[in-house]
């Protein structure tokens, strides 16, 4: 059980950091296309670090019920 509590905390930490992440690349894929730079590869990019904090936001769901079961 209390490897699960680590385990958790370490999913919230993942994804509060990811989330961060894609918040500073937004602002900077906005940055880019306001300043009539190429926006493909950091929006590609950007995209990809959504996927990523979507499977890390699944994974915290799966440790939560694992957690609410007590396993």
């Amino acid at each position: 059980m209390f490897g699960n509590c680590e385990k958790l905390r370490e999913a919230n930490r993942h994804v509060v950091e990811s989330r961060q992440r894609v918040a500073d690349l937004e602002a900077r894929a906005t940055e880019l296309a306001r300043s009539g730079d190429l926006t493909e590869e950091a929006t590609m990019l950007l995209d990809e670090f959504r996927v990523t904090l979507r499977y890390m936001e699944r994974h915290r769901e799966f440790i939560l019920r694992d957690h609410a079961r007590g396993s």
